[in-house]
């Protein structure tokens, strides 16, 4: 399996076999590695958001097996959603650039300090 971090918020996994794609998605719970299993099946793409991690997961499917990115420091559904909806409205395709762009849209903060400020509430609103 190819793994490469890009900065300390998003990485990126290619799984050219089942195994590694389990691999890739081993923090999430069995029943979610066989629902992602199913929207890789059926669509050819796959996300899920990880509350317990605040991880966001895009995963597409490639010639040779499945693309897997991930974003830590996501903290609420809405900045997943709003992730997820930036992913899917881009143009091009994702590299470590965009990645990272992504996430400072979605959660408006920055790589270098991913996380919300102290004393903000975790799941609400952060003002940049």
């Amino acid at each position: 399996m190819f793994a490469k971090a890009f900065n300390d918020v998003v990485d990126l996994a290619i799984a050219n076999t089942p195994g590694e794609l389990v691999e890739a998605l081993s923090p999430l719970p069995h029943g979610v590695k066989y629902g992602v299993a199913c929207d890789l099946d059926d669509e050819g793409r796959a996300h899920r958001y990880d509350r317990a991690r605040e991880r966001a997961y895009y995963l597409s499917r490639h010639d040779q097996g499945v693309v897997v990115w991930r974003w830590n420091y996501v903290t609420s559904y809405a900045e997943a959603g709003r992730l997820l909806a930036l992913v899917l409205s881009l143009g091009v395709p994702l590299n470590g650039q965009v990645a990272s762009r992504v996430f400072t849209q979605a959660t408006r903060r920055r790589i270098e300090r991913p996380a919300p400020l102290n004393g903000m509430p975790r799941h609400g609103c952060v003002l940049s």
